[in-house]
């Protein structure tokens, strides 16, 4: 165990649903790829369709964009049920083995560690590794896939407006990498806290009556109020370093629309780009700023699931040192 690592963690958890996972990924790819035609019929019907004056070619366009918007829902509703029946097996493993290894750790380990860190470890910690498989994931490879994909047509579409959009996205890698080391760090020291609340509350509950001989109820209601306080200051914490990851992210995307649309208005009106390549290019743009609003829920979720795999590798680091005798 003293080999295993987050990133090898949650390899591990994935290895007995590896078939499912690469359906849904093969699924999650053909989706994507029946989004990025859409702009190519609305090019079509500016240019093509629009210009000929004969309603047929334009019906045919939209007939073309609704069959792909199709497609795109079946293969989304079949990537949903795949990813959450996925999680849904894999969360009850991650728990049995947890809970194995921890009922083979040293009494004096459960005499240092309260029984709420070990609650929040297995219950808590748990459940927000299984919900990254459900939303956290899928964020990724669908910005990932929609990102590129986005990218290489709009490369095709416009070199000139693309680089503007290349050389605004710098500083939100940079922007990104700071924050997202210091929300893993409040993420482990907000599930640390909850971990400390849920001791308490299970030890008033199981002690109930010796607090109510020792009239220890003030006491109690004193640390569960520092604990609370605590656990409010890291959620605010958190909540200030997400909207500053967000809102400067969009101040650099939209500041980027505003010099594609004046560059791109130029060609235009130069006579270098058509309307319905425009038209298509602002398309992309917009499946590009999803996928990058996709990262950007990405980077800060992903902080909190990273700091929840640590805790719980930190219990599988523990090793008892009685050994049971081998029969």
């Amino acid at each position: 165990m003293n080999a295993l690592t987050p990133r090898r963690l949650l390899i591990t958890l994935a290895q007995p649903f590896l078939g499912r996972l690469v359906a849904g990924t093969i699924v999650l790819v053909f989706s994507t790829l029946s989004m990025l035609t859409l702009p190519f019929f609305l090019k079509n019907i500016f240019d093509t369709a629009l210009q000929s004056k004969d309603p047929a070619p334009l019906a045919w366009c939209a007939l073309g964009m609704m069959g792909m918007v199709l497609v795109m829902v079946v293969l989304t509703m079949l990537r949903t049920h795949l990813i959450y029946a996925t999680a849904g097996l894999i969360a009850p493993g991650l728990r049995q083995k947890l809970m194995a290894h921890i009922l083979k750790l040293d009494i004096h380990w459960f005499e240092t560690t309260s029984p709420g860190d070990v609650v929040s470890r297995v219950h808590d910690d748990v459940r927000l590794i299984t919900d990254s498989i459900v939303t956290v994931l899928p964020i990724l490879v669908r910005g990932t896939l929609l990102g590129v994909g986005s990218l290489v047509m709009l490369l095709l579409a416009s070199v000139k407006l693309t680089m503007v959009l290349v050389v605004a996205g710098f500083p939100m890698v940079l922007v990104g990498v700071w924050l997202g080391k210091r929300i893993k760090q409040v993420s482990k020291e907000q599930q640390a806290t909850l971990g400390q609340v849920a001791g308490l509350v299970t030890e008033t509950a199981s002690m109930m009556p010796a607090v109510r001989m020792f009239s220890q109820q003030n006491r109690m209601l004193s640390q569960l109020s520092v604990l609370t306080s605590t656990y409010a200051d890291k959620v605010i914490a958190k909540g200030y370093l997400n909207s500053a990851f967000l809102g400067i992210n969009i101040f650099i995307g939209f500041s980027a629309l505003v010099g594609v649309l004046w560059l791109g208005g130029l060609e235009v009106m130069q006579g270098t780009m058509t309307m319905g390549s425009m038209l298509a290019f602002l398309l992309y743009l917009s499946f590009l700023a999803d996928a990058v609003s996709n990262f950007s829920n990405f980077w800060p979720a992903w902080q909190g699931v990273a700091a929840s795999c640590d805790r719980i590798v930190e219990i599988f680091h523990l090793e008892p040192t009685l050994k049971a005798p081998a029969r």
